[in-house]
């Protein structure tokens, strides 16, 4: 009967025996490879050897790294989507990205109830200071170098300047010059200097920074008189120069660190000692500096006295009456341009009644923010040269975060008031969660172990010490380590193709190769058992492997087929990741099929001879007790009696499986158990798919990572106490200067927003309108300011360069620059360039180009990516800028989607919509994570056609078969979908996992649908011989997966433990057992017809005749060799 004719027949549609154009084929390559498996099998164990060694040589011998090291939004964005134009913009910038600062955050709850514990209390506050003040006395090595805090630490571009005194900056003053006519008298000179005045501060503890403040002003004549009657010449000079100070570095500005201690004194303790003898007058040099010595000190007061101190409205120009406490309260750094609000350091703030008190708080968050790369190695260039290595930097910036962790650790054991968490910065998480080469090597630990406990448990279930040639327990331990194998050789050829693995590939290509490869193992050894012995003594060894090929081949056939083709199609989802992950799930089921069909397969022949010579099963649990077995035989039978008592216990029983096909299988085509079977698939697949509408998106800390990871508690308290988190308002090939107003109108729209606040620190375009007045402030006599400031500031405008009528409030309050790009970009780099020595950084004589550098820096303008000037005549165009702001508000999943969605609609809005986008750690993960749905919903659109062509095409246009094996699939892959999101959010790994669940779906349906297929007799005994042949395989694959995977139960991260064994296996197990069967039960009930099982009779009654002649004509033989 044909193949396709035997699947249509379970619809009930007749047909004849003669096989299809794959059986056939797989019938002559099974009896071409088994007339020589000593060659053929050998040759192909010695390429996958030879793949395996090529593939993993560089990374174990030469430390080759194969972990990827892509960022996450690199890996999981939509190719083609704006969100890929704008990672791809952000990650090109590398000047970029070697400017930005990273922030180390610490976390503090109460140790008593954190859902009721409030932190802003002295006891709080001083275990919290103790721990804090150690932040800028950190050291790390690398090499030969040794870096502290103060080399690492964010503290702006003013460069500590060994010397300055060859570069003060004076101003000289030529008098008028004289002449006189005299006598002849003797000549003499005289020099007149006027002593300067100066004020000193002290140098406690004789320390060698021992700032003089002073304006001194000398007067210099000179007098020359001839010694004749001759001219006389005067020359008078006055030279003032201001602000000098002794010949020492310029001092060592504070470190940036976000927190409540910045409001009070003792942040002063962490300021470098040349800063702090400054401190004092520093108000006095820059009107824009805010002395901490004039700031109150925490201790000794009491916790309401802290909260009301915590409680300060912002000093300047920003400040808004209307904006949420939380926004508008809080502390300054040293500068009126840094203010750091409440909700950067607060976690659920509660405020008084009046609404600008706080009441409470019961997180805290300290953020210490690390420098960028070369903005460190640009500024300890000029001091410390030795030290100006920016890879070296940049390793020693991750060990001092490491050194702050393991610090944080050590304190939290020891703090009775406070618990303590810390996280590094977020580009180290992001490691952490995906492509961390630890968690990478645990994993592949504990999948090792699963393999191993799967050789040694597995096997057993094929053992059978009543029936020794029905035993088969060391091929199955074989066919495992085959397994192994497959997995090397794929990995490797995957290395080779020169990807590299995460950790997303490297939890789900394991699971498939075990899935695919198990199920073969089953499938083949449960067809060679179906043979029996009669037939395996009879015939030639390529006789016996051509018939299990063709037997079990189809399904086997199917199976894979369908699963490249559907890997296949998914790299046509337009995910980097994905495609990385369908090239490796495809080259595993590929090796697997070629590997199980041209080794595995030979290896039955080796079982075929045992079962031939009557051996032993050589499986240890066992052997002993068939060689017992088989010396009682001998001595009890001399004639070779197939309905002897002791012969069956070496016999194969073609009826093995007797309540699967007699009971089980009429119980299934009885009309009670169809419809209850149909009620629960359609019940299931109802509720499945309505529970998928109910999605989470994100993730949360236990499932990326263990509970005794470092790393856990401080993500875990970050996302549940915190919802600020720093983003990036980008700008891409914009005409900043001639579109200054949209580019201000964007910023606002976007910190105006009910989910986002403004940065720290003034955008860059204020920040520059400000340092350009206060140049001019800087440069004026106290007499002159009141007439600057008439009329709105209009004189001062216009002194400063600056463009009245495009004034606005808060942002640009005296105008803004000039238009024209030559211009504005003129000014801007002379404001920026940094001082010479720091004689110009502290002279208001020179403030274009001295401070004016330390405020563009903090404001992110050293950030900027250019483009170089194309002749002489032109500046340097500005490419890429950034203005920073926080996301705030997040409380839950859907707050991070809302925020996400109407930033994107205020970009969509603004003139500049296709230039300009937000990048943020934070917001990008989640813009990210939302476009994954819809592509998976596709890439199962996607699956269930590649299942309907494939089928289509292997059962030979049988349409209602192919509907049966398509509809199962696809009822499997959703259920999983919706009863998954019940425990797990969608993110990466859900949609790595569901790709695992589509390779997974297809393996049941394709083995009972090609059984029964390959099956003869009648429509009754057809249904029967799938569920006793192909059921088994089945069931047995899917323990034998649970069983290998089972150690990963104790996996401490919560997707590779539970969602392998909780979904995709239960929902296949269900179906293998009730639905996928019933309804094949149902449509053979419904089609099955009488004739057809006459004609299937007449056949397999003529199979039967001829096995028992042969069986008759053998007996004797038989019965030698087992003397023998």
């Amino acid at each position: 009967m044909r193949f396709a004719t035997a699947a249509v027949s379970l619809l009930g549609v007749s047909g004849n025996v003669e096989e299809t154009l794959l059986q056939r084929f797989l019938r002559a390559y099974g009896k071409l490879f088994g007339s020589r498996p000593e060659l053929f099998a050998p040759f192909f164990v010695l390429a996958c050897l030879g793949i395996s060694i090529g593939g993993w040589w560089k990374p174990l011998v030469e430390q080759e790294k194969v972990i990827g090291g892509s960022k996450f939004a690199s890996q999981w964005y939509v190719t083609g989507s704006r969100t890929q134009k704008h990672v791809d913009t952000w990650e090109s910038e590398d000047g970029h990205h070697a400017w930005s600062p990273k922030a180390v955050t610490t976390i503090f709850t109460s140790r008593g109830d954190p859902e009721t514990g409030d932190i802003l209390t002295s006891a709080a506050f001083d275990e919290i200071f103790h721990l804090y003040r150690q932040w800028t006395s950190l050291s790390v090595s690398v090499g030969e170098k040794s870096y502290t805090t103060w080399d690492l630490c964010a503290r702006g571009n003013l460069v500590d300047v060994p010397s300055m005194c060859t570069g003060l900056e004076t101003t000289t003053t030529t008098l008028p010059t004289t002449t006189t006519t005299s006598v002849t008298r003797t000549t003499t000179s005289i020099t007149t200097t006027k002593p300067p005045t100066k004020t000193t501060t002290a140098a406690p503890d004789a320390n060698t920074y021992g700032w003089e403040y002073y304006t001194p002003t000398t007067t210099t004549r000179t007098t020359t008189e001839s010694d004749e009657n001759m001219t006389t010449t005067t020359a008078a000079s006055r030279t003032t120069s201001t602000a000098a100070r002794a010949c020492v570095p310029s001092p060592y500005m504070p470190c940036l660190m976000v927190s409540p201690f910045q409001c009070f004194s003792e942040q002063h303790e962490l300021n470098h000692i040349s800063y702090q003898h400054l401190d004092s007058v520093i108000s006095e040099l820059d009107p824009l500096m805010l002395p901490y010595t004039a700031r109150p000190s925490f201790r000794g007061t009491n916790d309401t006295w802290i909260k009301q101190h915590l409680s300060m409205p912002r000093n300047d120009a920003r400040y808004d009456e209307e904006a949420p406490p939380g926004r508008s309260r809080g502390c300054h750094w040293f500068t009126s341009q840094g203010f750091f609000p409440v909700d950067l350091w607060a976690g659920r703030a509660s405020w008084g009644e009046d609404g600008t008190s706080l009441a409470g708080a019961r997180g805290l968050r300290l953020l210490f923010y690390l420098d960028g790369s070369r903005r460190a190695m640009e500024r300890l260039g000029l001091t410390m040269p030795e030290l100006a290595d920016e890879d070296a930097i940049a390793v020693a910036m991750r060990e001092l975060s490491r050194k702050w962790q393991a610090l944080v650790a050590e304190h939290n054991s020891n703090f009775s008031h406070v618990e303590a968490a810390n996280v590094e910065p977020w580009e180290y998480v992001e490691e952490l969660v995906y492509s961390d080469p630890n968690a990478v090597t645990q994993y592949a630990l504990f999948v090792s172990c699963g393999a191993g406990a799967a050789v040694l448990i597995y096997p057993c279930l094929f053992l059978s010490c009543r029936h020794p040639q029905a035993s088969h327990g060391c091929l199955a331990a074989q066919g495992f380590l085959l397994i192994v194998l497959t997995l090397l050789t794929a990995s490797g050829l995957f290395l080779l193709c020169g990807y590299q693995l995460s950790l997303v590939t490297a939890m789900t290509l394991p699971f498939l190769g075990w899935v695919s490869g198990i199920d073969y193992i089953v499938v083949l050894i449960r067809y060679l058992s179906q043979l029996g012995i009669d037939f395996i003594r009879i015939e030639r060894r390529d006789e016996v492997l051509g018939e299990i090929l063709a037997t079990a081949g189809p399904g086997i056939t199917f199976s894979c087929f369908c699963s490249i083709l559907t890997f296949g199609f998914g790299m046509l989802t337009p995910i980097p990741a994905v495609r990385d992950l369908c090239v490796g799930a495809m080259l595993v089921t590929a090796v697997n099929y070629l590997v199980m069909m041209n080794v595995f397969a030979p290896l039955t022949l080796l079982e075929a001879w045992c079962i031939k010579t009557i051996k032993p099963d050589a499986h240890p649990l066992v052997c002993c007790c068939h060689r017992r077995a088989i010396r009682k035989a001998r001595a009890s039978f001399d004639a070779w009696d197939p309905d002897n008592d002791t012969m069956q216990k070496f016999k194969e029983d073609p009826q093995e499986g007797t309540w699967l096909r007699e009971k089980y299988a009429r119980f299934l085509r009885t009309r009670y158990a169809q419809f209850a079977a149909v009620v629960v698939a359609v019940a299931l697949f109802v509720v499945a798919d309505w529970n998928k509408g109910n999605r989470r998106i994100g993730f949360d800390p236990e499932e990326m990572l263990e509970s005794s990871h470092e790393a856990y508690r401080g993500i875990q308290l970050l996302f549940d106490y915190f919802s600020v988190f720093p983003s990036n308002l980008c700008f891409y090939q914009v005409d900043v200067p001639g579109r200054q107003r949209e580019v201000l109108d964007l910023y606002q729209a976007v910190t105006g927003s009910t989910y986002a606040v403004e940065g720290a620190f003034n955008n860059y375009l204020t920040t520059m309108y400000s340092v350009m007045t206060h140049s001019v402030l800087d440069l004026a006599n106290v007499s002159e300011v009141p007439a600057l400031m008439e009329n709105d500031g209009e004189l001062l405008a216009q002194q400063a360069g600056l463009n009245m009528s495009m004034a606005s409030s808060g942002i640009a309050p005296y105008g803004m620059a000039p238009l024209d790009k030559d211009n504005f970009t003129e000014i801007l780099l002379e404001l920026l360039a940094t001082p010479s020595d720091s004689a110009k950084a502290w002279s208001p004589a020179t403030a274009n180009g001295s401070r004016a550098s330390l405020y563009l820096d903090l404001a992110g303008v050293n950030e900027f990516a250019w483009d170089p000037a194309f002749n002489e005549s032109y500046q340097p165009r500005i490419r890429f800028t950034v203005m920073p702001f926080f996301t705030a508000n997040l409380e839950n999943d859907d707050h991070y989607h809302d925020a996400i969605d109407l930033a994107i609609a205020q970009l969509d809005a603004s003139p500049l919509k296709d230039d300009a986008f937000i990048y943020g750690s934070t917001f990008t993960h989640w813009e990210v994570l939302g476009q994954l749905e819809p592509q998976l919903l596709a890439a199962i659109f996607r699956y269930t056609m590649v299942v309907l062509v494939g089928a289509f095409v292997i059962f030979e246009m049988d349409v209602i078969a192919t509907l049966v094996v398509c509809l199962s699939c696809y009822m499997v892959v959703i259920e999983v979908y919706g009863f998954a999101v019940i425990w797990a959010k969608f993110n990466a790994y859900f949609f790595a996992l569901m790709f695992a669940s589509m390779g997974l779906a297809i393996e049941a349906s394709s083995h009972l649908v090609a059984s029964f297929a390959v099956a003869r007799g009648s429509v009754e005994t057809r249904f029967s011989s799938a569920l006793a042949n192909a059921l088994p395989a089945v069931l047995a694959s899917t323990c034998a997966v649970i069983g290998a995977i089972l150690p990963l139960a104790l996996f401490p991260v919560f997707y590779p433990a539970l969602f392998y064994i909780r979904y995709p296996l239960g929902m296949l197990a269900l179906h293998s057992v009730v639905v996928l069967m019933a309804v094949h039960s149902a449509c053979a009930s419904s089609h099955g017809g009488a004739a057809d099982r006459g004609v299937e009779e007449e056949a397999c009654e003529a199979v039967q005749n001829l096995q028992s002649v042969l069986q008759t004509a053998e007996g004797a033989a038989g019965c030698r060799g087992l003397e023998a």
